[in-house]
């Protein structure tokens, strides 16, 4: 209910004239939206269109049954609207359609003013990004659909199924990617890149695909990430800049080659791919770095697919503590040929730098720096006389939460439910220390993740309890995945007197073991005791009540050693458990349909009992 609230309340406008009006489809429930026109001038605000009258003359026009089309349920997700809101245009069934404010509907012959589509023509790993997206999924195809998401290394993850007819809500990130399956004949029906909205609604159908290139554009990638303006390492830039010995050089139309830097070293060198020439082709950035800490962690492939013998795969990984790569922006004039001095000072101790590229005159390029430690964000500006500056600043006395809160634009030309079935109480509790409240709630987690929230939650199921009879308080399990495992676990071992049963899916169970840019955030830097108050290993003995401990061997975002480090803690406190070892599996295998099983098993044998 509150979520549903949440997506009531959020506005992505679209503006229909410069800084005055624009349109927004708001969310009314999971699979039901209106568009709404805003003047923001004159503070107005109201539906878009006739939303029932619409429904009804588009079902005439297009021989559905009488309701099959429903106001709020309408089969896109776009519109073109006119100014002064007498006509509203979209694009459904192949084609355009305009319906005007008397309620005339018929075939438009122009163009339209439709963004890109955010369907793509062939598959591509997902972009890391840390924008959220909100997605309704609306299934108006011939057939029932299975969702699947697009990993890091393109590799088709199964989220479920959405039939036909049906929708589905998915929270994800821009720039993931996700694609939809004919559950029978198994062909792709569409394949989605999520955009840099907030909150969006999509209808596949079966011209979903129609019309697409063969070849999927950069702008498919969100402007947040860095990928957007790289040159391609393995390419001549077109602007003659490249990378020689460590150092930046530039080739003339002449073909006469200049060198820029003279500093490059092999451990601190130019990045060719980070390379970005102003506006009007005066000046440059080149970014200098010195590498990061080459962590390597070691997986094997116990029963590869392609091969009957073992497979071996070294990942770099980093953790927390370890040493980062450090980038240094160097600014270049191109027209004399030498670099322009800057002063590091108002970026000089990294854990990450993000491209914001020039502003439109030429005059300033600007970047995104994430201090290590994570308790100061500052967007910086290096002007082309070399003057640098800083444009917005954050500061924290905890920590910033970069990763999924981090809302910078630049501006351009339920929570609970019943399983019944099995005579669960299914409960999602926000206690102290989750994301997504306030600041000062948030920070509870902050050196603390052992937390978790359990006060208030332990709170809340007694609280439940005492008007709700049929809740069992002694028998009380709790099952997570990733940084959840490691709660789930430690909520046997902090809250052995509560909490009966755990289901711990790959989780960080140290978190000096687990990936750098997730556990400095919340733990902080340098690495200090906090991390073993919070470590399930160096706690292991304190285990009370059944724990089922699930990994995934070919885990790349948590390393699987995590998972039996504890197992060798809990092996040397002589303590009981189960453990469940996915041979081959990524990262969450515990949503696969064994995994599942298996936990459903666990948790009727130790809360439920015999019969």
């Amino acid at each position: 209910m509150e979520d549903d609230y949440i997506q009531k309340a959020r506005v992505s406008p679209h503006w229909i004239s410069e800084a005055k009006t624009f349109w927004y489809r708001q969310n009314l429930s999971s699979d039901r939206f209106a568009f709404i026109y805003v003047n923001a001038i004159e503070k107005q605000r109201r539906p878009a269109f006739d939303h029932d009258k619409l429904a009804k003359v588009l079902g005439e026009k297009t021989n559905q049954k009488d309701g099959e089309i429903e106001a709020f349920k309408l089969p896109f997700t776009w519109i073109d609207l006119e100014n002064d809101v007498s006509s509203v245009r979209f694009f459904h069934e192949g084609k355009k359609w305009c319906f005007d404010i008397e309620g005339n509907l018929g075939e438009w012959e122009a163009s339209l003013n439709l963004p890109k589509t955010p369907f793509i023509s062939k598959e591509r790993a997902s972009v890391r990004s840390n924008h959220p997206v909100t997605i309704t999924f609306v299934n108006n195809s011939d057939a029932d659909l299975r969702k699947c998401w697009i990993d890091w290394e393109g590799k088709s993850i199964p989220y479920g199924k959405i039939s036909r007819g049906a929708s589905g809500t998915q929270k994800t990130y821009a720039g993931h990617v996700w694609k939809f399956v004919d559950d029978k004949l198994a062909t792709v029906k569409a394949i989605y890149a999520t955009p840099e909205e907030v909150v969006c609604s999509v209808v596949i159908d079966e011209q979903s695909m129609d019309g697409l290139s063969s070849q999927s554009s950069e702008e498919d990638i969100p402007e947040d990430n860095d990928e957007k303006g790289r040159l391609d390492p393995n390419e001549k830039s077109p602007l003659g800049l490249f990378v020689r010995d460590f150092d930046l050089w530039h080739r003339d139309e002449d073909e006469r080659e200049s060198r820029l830097s003279y500093n490059g070293t092999n451990d601190n060198q130019y990045d060719d791919s980070k390379i970005w020439v102003s506006p009007d082709k005066k000046f440059c950035i080149a970014w200098q770095f010195v590498p990061e800490e080459d962590h390597q962690v070691h997986l094997r492939d116990s029963a590869p697919k392609d091969q009957t013998e073992p497979q071996t795969k070294i990942i770099r990984y980093l953790k927390a503590g370890d040493r980062v790569r450090v980038d240094r922006p160097r600014l270049f004039d191109l027209e004399s040929k030498k670099e322009v001095a800057t002063n590091s000072t108002l970026f000089h101790t990294p854990y990450e730098l993000r491209n914001s590229g020039w502003n439109r005159d030429a005059s300033e390029y600007r970047f995104i720096y994430n201090e290590r430690g994570h308790q100061l964000l500052r967007v910086v500006g290096i002007n082309v006389e070399g003057v640098v500056r800083s444009l917005v600043e954050e500061r924290s006395d905890t920590f910033i939460d970069y990763s999924t809160k981090l809302n910078r634009h630049l501006i351009r030309d339920t929570d609970e439910f019943i399983w019944a079935k099995q005579g669960y109480v299914v409960v999602q509790i926000d206690g102290m220390g989750t994301n997504w409240r306030s600041k000062k709630f948030h920070d509870v987690c902050w050196k603390n993740l052992k937390d978790a929230g359990f006060p208030d939650r332990i709170s809340w199921i007694k609280a439940a309890a005492e008007t709700r009879p049929w809740m069992d308080t002694s028998r009380v399990g709790i099952f997570g995945g990733s940084a959840g495992g490691q709660n789930a676990v430690g909520a046997l071992l902090f809250h052995g007197h509560f909490y009966k049963a755990a289901v711990a899916d790959c989780g960080c169970h140290n978190n000096r073991m687990d990936k750098i840019w997730w556990n400095e955030q919340w733990m902080g830097y340098p690495v200090d005791k906090s991390y073993e108050d919070s470590s399930n290993v160096v706690h292991a003995s304190k285990l009370t009540g059944a724990l089922l401990l699930i990994v995934a061997e070919m885990d790349d975002n948590v390393d699987p050693a995590s998972t039996l480090q504890l197992v060798k803690a809990l092996n040397d406190a002589d303590k009981d458990y189960e453990f469940l070892y996915m041979p081959g599996a990524q990262h969450c295998s515990g949503r696969t349909k064994y995994a599942l099983q298996r936990q459903e098993r666990f948790f009727r044998r130790h809360l439920q009992g015999p019969g």
